[in-house]
């Protein structure tokens, strides 16, 4: 099976937004840099433990120990933070999804794929209330949700050139039809695992994504396309 992994960089309206969000100042010295690796972390911890709506800069100053005018000095507000906390969760699952196809065997069944693609996921951590809580964020920031946009077309390209290099008999424009509802439903899904505390309903949840997942793409890679009414 020839493999695709396809690696682009953020388009240009997002680019222009985040320059438009830049840092005020770009940190040379290694303690500068240390303090603002401080200052991410802390805004990571804050959020998870504050939820988006009670974020503030000051909060994210006292878990990181960080002060509240050097915060300011590398975020000029709260959302350009929180845009470079999503551009960097995004990214990393795009990369889990492209480390994990290139890892896989060519003879690999689907479901060894999905199975070691939601286990890298749910490992990684990004099934958790840090992630809902950035989506709540770009509920009511067009810039992060350019963002999401871009990932959602970004993931999109990677399931279909997958499919395509397994030998689906589907044409494109229907295999893009089916990675944007299998993205969709993950969505969905995913916010469910988010919000569960409790280990059963996240198993359950699990196994739900991995049976529709497998299902769909089985039938993408086994039958011809239908004719759609």
């Amino acid at each position: 099976m020839t493999k695709q992994a396809s690696r682009e960089s953020l388009p240009r309206d997002v680019a222009v937004i985040r320059s438009a969000k830049k840092i005020r100042r770009t940190p040379q010295q290694t303690r500068a840099i240390t303090s603002r690796e401080n200052a991410i972390e802390g805004a990571k911890a804050a959020l998870e433990q504050y939820g988006y709506a009670k974020l503030t800069m000051r909060n994210v100053a006292a878990i990181s120990k960080v002060g509240v005018g050097t915060i300011y000095d590398y975020f000029p507000s709260k959302h350009a933070m929180l845009h470079e906390l999503l551009q960097a969760r995004l990214s990393l699952r795009l990369q889990i999804f492209d480390d994990t196809y290139a890892a896989i065997s060519a003879n690999a069944s689907v479901s060894s794929f999905i199975h070691s693609y939601l286990e890298t996921m749910g490992a990684s951590g990004l099934w958790s209330k840090y992630d809902r809580e950035l989506q709540r964020a770009a509920d009511e920031d067009d810039g992060m949700q350019k963002l999401l946009d871009w990932h959602h077309e970004q993931t999109q390209k990677r399931y279909v050139d997958a499919l395509l290099a397994a030998g689906s008999p589907w044409p494109q424009k229907d295999l893009e039809l089916v990675a944007d509802y299998l993205l969709t439903i993950a969505t969905q899904f995913e916010y469910g695992l988010a919000v569960s505390s409790n280990a059963y309903p996240q198993k359950v949840t699990s196994w739900l994504i991995r049976k529709t997942f497998l299902s769909i793409i089985r039938d993408t890679l086994l039958k011809k396309p239908h004719r759609w009414l």
